[in-house]
């Protein structure tokens, strides 16, 4: 279910990218993080030896699950802003030493470090990563942009 939902985003994007007539090269590109992701993501699930998607698979979701949405708010950011948008970020490396982990394991028969907690510091690193994002949406980007994103005034009181 995870790659025919990554699937169907993905058709999503490459459809509305071409009605605006944007060059392939550049759509491409744009899509890396989610290529990224979920081929990664089914080479873990797929050569687990320890089968580390079947025992925690809430974790497994979670994990995936940020960090597709993180790559998701920044292109959407980037769009809005009319900014650039980066395919190369710090939390791409968790997932490929996870899955170096689980190859390595493949192939050897030991892990270099237990799948379970490769896959929870994986989760908390996408949880930071993923909280940190939203701390600078709401501090950051509304001060650079000059926009206001939410407002507390309904809690003053009136004279």
């Amino acid at each position: 279910s995870l790659t025919i939902s990554i699937a169907q985003n993905i058709y999503t994007v490459i459809v509305t990218t071409q009605s605006k007539k944007l060059p392939v090269g550049k759509v491409i590109m744009t899509l890396f993080p989610f290529f990224y992701i979920a081929i990664l993501a089914n080479v873990w699930m797929f050569v687990s030896p320890s089968n580390v998607y079947a025992n925690n698979q809430a974790m497994f979701y979670t994990a995936i699950g940020l960090h597709m949405a993180f790559c998701i708010s920044n292109l959407t950011l980037a769009f809005l802003c009319k900014s650039s948008y980066r395919i190369l970020y710090l939390i791409h490396v968790p997932l490929l030493f996870a899955v170096g982990n689980a190859l390595y394991a493949y192939i050897t028969g030991t892990a270099m470090v237990s799948e379970t907690t490769t896959l929870a510091v994986y989760c908390l690193l996408a949880i930071i990563n993923y909280a940190n994002f939203i701390r600078q949406l709401f501090t950051e980007i509304p001060a650079g942009l000059k926009i206001q994103v939410f407002s507390l005034q309904f809690l003053q009181k009136k004279e």
